[in-house]
């Protein structure tokens, strides 16, 4: 039987899980920047960490109801062993795909961390960089 259900995942929860990735290091050990890219540029805004201005922990920055004012770079320090690009565009349609292939995941522990996402439940450092990592990746390659 296959049974197919929808989430909301609110904004609040996204902005939660982007703290946790950059504030609290969850993706430190293989991320080295973060910065924010205005949509149809490529040009991420490098000084806006610099300034204290918090950017990726405001709600608005995931809802819905706004136009998202950003996409967000994540730059490794080095390219992955395929050769691939250093700097990775989360987008909101990234976003969504991660979503979903976390939900639909087999690798290990991928799903159970979907469901602390949804559950409404303090997600820990792990689950923020799963979450991340399925975003830009569409798998965990790092950990």
């Amino acid at each position: 039987m296959i049974i197919t259900a929808n989430y909301d995942i609110h904004a609040a929860t996204i902005a939660s899980l982007m703290v946790s990735a950059v504030e609290c290091g969850a993706i430190s050990y293989w991320c080295s920047s973060v910065y924010p890219v205005r949509p149809g540029t490529q040009t991420p805004d490098r000084n806006a960490l610099k300034c204290g201005h918090h950017w990726y922990s405001e709600e608005g920055v995931y809802s819905d109801t706004q136009l998202w004012k950003w996409n967000i770079a994540f730059e490794t320090p080095e390219p992955p062993k395929d050769g691939g690009p250093t700097v990775y565009m989360l987008t909101q349609e990234a976003m969504r795909d991660g979503l979903n292939k976390m939900a639909n995941s087999k690798q290990d522990g991928v799903r159970a961390r979907f469901m602390e996402i949804v559950g409404g439940t303090d997600c820990d450092n792990v689950t923020a960089d799963v979450f991340v990592q399925m975003c830009l990746f569409g798998e965990l390659i790092y950990g």
